[in-house]
């Protein structure tokens, strides 16, 4: 008989223990699965993060680029240029109109369609996303090209809790200038003379050859006391830059009018700047024209 209870001691600790065994064998691979769901999500998200984040370079730089394009237009359609132009970048990003008026190409690019986009992206891998505290500002980086950048704090959150995302995102993009033409030459002559483009000169010395054609291929050159390309888009053509560019005016190209005897720095000719020590440069059609300090810049021909 006490043989038989031993046993039967004996039968239910090991029926324990194995039944424990059994819980615990559940409760691991329970959670070694919760674990893989868990990192499988995170590198999901870490995925859409990666993307958005290379995306919104592009997104940007497309939203940059038209901005710029209608801020030209805007001043070809007015006559007149920008006030502001980090505020009309502004108010093309956030609300889809220049200067209060919509336009149907600038509604495609605002954050509201930004936003609904990365939205949407997120919903297809069962996700939500959220933009906060957005900003975007337009500068210019150096002579030939302009950086917007594009700042948000950014939150991802997989629609069951197991993962998210909280982070702020920087993005920044250049545009170059080249693709766009000079307002001043547009303005300063009523529209009576087709602009240039902002195309860099292919001489970094010059002597009287080199010198015209630089002149009649339009070309631009770095000029720190000239204005930039932004400071051309709001007509401050006595603004000095660290990014400043200047081209020689061809006065053959414009109307009789608007010609001057003025020194040939576009800046110069079509504002009220005078500089001194303007003379003819010899050689050269009568209408070459340059003053001490940018003769010294362009060859330091001879009067």
């Amino acid at each position: 008989m006490e043989m038989m209870n031993k046993r039967g001691i004996f039968f239910l600790m090991l029926t324990l223990i194995i039944i424990s065994l059994f819980m615990l064998s559940i409760t691991f691979f329970s959670d070694m699965a919760l674990w893989q769901s868990v990192q499988k999500r995170v590198k999901t998200l870490n995925s859409f993060v990666s993307f958005t984040e290379e995306d919104l370079s592009r997104q940007i730089f497309i939203t940059g680029y038209r901005a710029i394009f209608y801020m030209e237009k805007e001043i070809v359609d007015t006559g007149d240029y920008l006030n502001d132009t980090d505020a009309l970048m502004n108010e093309i990003f956030f609300n889809g109109t220049i200067n209060g008026r919509s336009e149907p190409l600038l509604q495609a690019i605002t954050f509201s369609k930004l936003e609904q986009l990365i939205s949407e992206r997120a919903a297809a891998i069962s996700a939500t996303s959220d933009f906060s505290n957005p900003s975007i500002n337009i500068t210019q980086e150096d002579s030939w090209n302009v950086k917007v950048i594009f700042t948000v704090d950014f939150f991802l959150e997989d629609r069951n809790g197991l993962a998210s995302w909280n982070k702020t995102l920087v993005t920044e993009t250049l545009i170059a200038i080249s693709n766009f033409t000079d307002p001043v030459y547009f303005v300063e002559t009523a529209g009576n003379t087709e602009p240039p483009t902002f195309t860099r000169t292919p001489y970094s010395g010059f002597d009287s050859s080199n010198l015209s054609a630089h002149i009649t291929g339009r070309y631009y050159r770095e000029h720190s006391d000239a204005p930039s390309f932004l400071d051309r888009l709001e007509g401050n053509l006595l603004a000095t830059s660290p990014y400043g560019i200047e081209s020689l005016v061809y006065v053959n190209d414009i109307p009789v009018p608007y010609r001057t005897g003025k020194s040939l720095e576009d800046h110069v000719y079509f504002s009220s700047a005078s500089l001194s020590g303007t003379c003819h440069l010899a050689g050269m059609d009568p209408w070459v024209r340059l003053d001490n300090i940018h003769r010294a810049y362009y060859g330091d021909l001879a009067c």
